[in-house]
């Protein structure tokens, strides 16, 4: 196997694990069928349950192909700039489902939004493809902040 070959192989083993390890502690921390998150009141906006499902693997994907792509370029403030992302996203999913803290929440959300907006600068002139999917993720992020915020606010 050529050396390029192993690079691209090992860097995609690397993305695919580090956004494998955040879905899987955010899916371990999410409980939606608990009583407190029943007892929430949520604002009119709130998407069906299916839909964060949905919008969740695809920001996964393009997350992994984002972050697939910095570590073959050896670009580290991006990967640690995900690394942060991807920490933040199980936090708030232990700090909401787990402590029942949506402040807290709330919180980690605004700096996932930060450091999302720190990652974008760090690939916006190397790389097209991982600030699209970047900005995509940002535009999550930013509905999933206004919805907590709301939940906050009336609970």
């Amino acid at each position: 196997m050529k050396d390029n070959a192993k690079k691209q192989i090992g860097a995609a083993l690397w993305a695919i694990l580090a956004v494998g390890l955040s879905a899987l502690m955010s899916f371990l921390f999410t409980d939606t069928d608990s009583i407190w998150y029943a007892s929430l009141s949520m604002p009119a906006f709130m998407p069906p349950p299916w839909v964060f499902t949905v919008v969740w693997i695809v920001a996964y994907i393009l997350l992994a192909t984002a972050l697939w792509r910095q570590i073959k370029n050896k670009n580290c403030e991006a990967v640690w700039g995900f690394v942060v992302i991807l920490t933040l996203c199980a936090l708030w999913n232990y700090a909401f489902f787990v402590l029942h803290n949506s402040l807290a929440a709330l919180v980690i959300l605004i700096l996932c939004v930060i450091a999302t907006v720190y990652t974008i600068r760090q690939t916006w002139k190397t790389d097209t493809l991982s600030t699209v999917a970047l900005l995509l993720f940002l535009g999550w992020i930013t509905f999933a902040t206004v919805l907590n915020y709301f939940i906050y606010m009336a609970n």
